[in-house]
């Protein structure tokens, strides 16, 4: 479910992230490759600035080969509002804080 100002998250809430794992062999491996990756890397998120906690990081259940899930608990004390933003950061890569935003709601 896509998240907008006009259907936000509430604090408290799990969102869940999708990211495309690129493996620089071939397509078929990218599954074990996103396995790999996330049994080596440590997976830290934080959502308005502040630290989130990281439920679960790992192959998305039941999707395409190549497709890595992260699911994150939206942290108490974010400032409710439009355009937070998200980032994450799977061992030495991360994204932007300009890049992920979400809405949430305080209830």
């Amino acid at each position: 479910m896509l998240r907008s100002r006009f259907l936000p998250i509430f604090i408290g809430a799990a969102l869940v992230v999708s990211l495309v794992v690129h493996a620089s062999s071939a397509p078929e491996q990218a599954g074990s490759m996103a396995r790999a990756v996330l049994i080596r890397a440590v997976v830290l998120a934080t959502v308005g600035g502040l630290p989130a906690t990281v439920q679960y990081a790992g192959p998305a259940p039941g999707k395409a080969t190549g497709l890595m899930q992260v699911n994150v608990r939206i942290p108490n004390g974010v400032e409710p509002g439009g355009y937070v933003p998200v980032v994450l950061q799977v061992g030495n890569a991360s994204t932007t804080a300009s890049a992920v935003w979400i809405a949430v709601s305080p209830d």
